[in-house]
């Protein structure tokens, strides 16, 4: 799994990129996951997209916080636990 990161002085140039983005993605039935900062920013780009596209669906939107947490974690194996010490291999 690849992650990217965008980085723009104006939400539309965001917006832009991930409308290109989403236009390339070959699976349909694969929702992308698309992290967001808050649910402002969540229901603000939901209407854009469908003001844009017509219909925005199929869209995979987390909160940082949990976006992140499942990015790393499903590339954590637990190695050893223990009620004092557990070790994870990266």
């Amino acid at each position: 799994m690849s992650m990217e990161l965008y980085i723009a002085d104006s939400l539309e140039r965001l917006l832009q990129k991930l409308q290109s983005q989403l236009q390339e993605n070959l699976d349909p039935l694969k929702a992308p996951r698309i992290l967001v900062p808050n649910r402002n920013l969540r229901r603000w780009m939901q209407m854009q997209l469908a003001q844009k596209q017509g219909v925005a669906a199929n869209l995979n939107f987390q909160y940082l916080e949990q976006g992140i947490s499942s990015i790393l974690g499903s590339g954590i194996r637990q190695k050893q636990a223990s009620a004092g010490l557990q070790l994870w291999s990266l």
